[in-house]
């Protein structure tokens, strides 16, 4: 990879029983490892999400609840998920808006801590949207004139956006060299301060709302929203950030 990595990055993928990341649970992991010496290393794993799979999520990913049945609870395989991504950036194709939510939201509910706190995000999406406005799908045919094979299929997912992800690098002479560059390119000098985009840090600095009628307002000035929001059905790691904005530690 043409990539200057100073530490490993990770690109993953899940499948899911929905796209509400307070409420749903992971059925599918997929990630693939990349070292900065060019060693790979895979992680799979079948996933009991503990509630019913809606048909809708299953007609779309073949994961039914009889396959998973026997599978581990999250919670079980939660210490090693976090091992292999602890330390490493992260990759992946439209993962700021779903995929990190719902991943930190699970370690959270397992007493664990978030491993991704440190990490640089690149988003093949938001590189592909910037460039080329497309799917995964139209990405993979538009830059490697492949057709998606074993689409909504984690690990399907995540070597199409490899493909795509290295030939971004390639063919855009204008993309940063490092995830860290790459992340603050995709961000438009924006922030990502909760993972579910509730709140973004301006280029004045300033933590603002992401959404709603506050939208772009500093959201220390606006405390009974703040309050209503920590009533309200938001994922947990956007309400650690509410609450650090209240008591002043953001």
């Amino acid at each position: 990879m043409n990539l200057q990595l100073e530490c490993p990055i990770v690109f993953f993928d899940l499948e899911t029983t929905g796209t509400n990341v307070s409420k749903d649970r992971i059925v599918e992991l997929f990630a693939k490892k990349i070292h900065p010496q060019g060693q790979e290393e895979e992680y799979y794993q079948l996933i009991n999400p503990n509630m019913e799979i809606p048909y809708g999520a299953s007609k779309v990913h073949g994961i039914t609840n009889e396959k998973v049945a026997f599978e581990p609870y999250f919670e079980d395989v939660a210490p090693a998920i976090a091992e292999f991504f602890s330390g490493c950036d992260v990759g992946g194709y439209n993962i700021l808006r779903f995929d990190v939510p719902i991943l930190i939201e699970e370690f959270y509910r397992s007493n664990l801590e978030n491993p991704l706190e440190n990490a640089n995000f690149v988003d093949s999406m938001a590189i592909f949207h910037k460039m080329v406005p497309r799917s995964l799908a139209g990405a993979l045919k538009y830059y490697r004139n492949k057709d998606l094979v074993n689409a909504h299929s984690a690990k399907g997912d995540v070597l199409a956006t490899i493909e795509v992800f290295e030939a971004q690098i390639q063919q855009h002479d204008q993309l940063p060299e490092s995830t860290e560059k790459i992340e603050q390119f995709t961000l438009n000098g924006k922030t990502i301060i909760d993972y579910a985009g509730y709140f973004v840090k301006d280029q004045s600095g300033d933590i603002v709302f992401n959404f709603g009628k506050n939208k772009n307002k500093i959201a220390s000035q606006e405390q009974s929203y703040l309050q209503w929001m920590l009533q309200s059905d938001f994922p947990i790691q956007t309400k650690r950030v509410i609450q650090k904005i209240i008591d002043n530690q953001l």
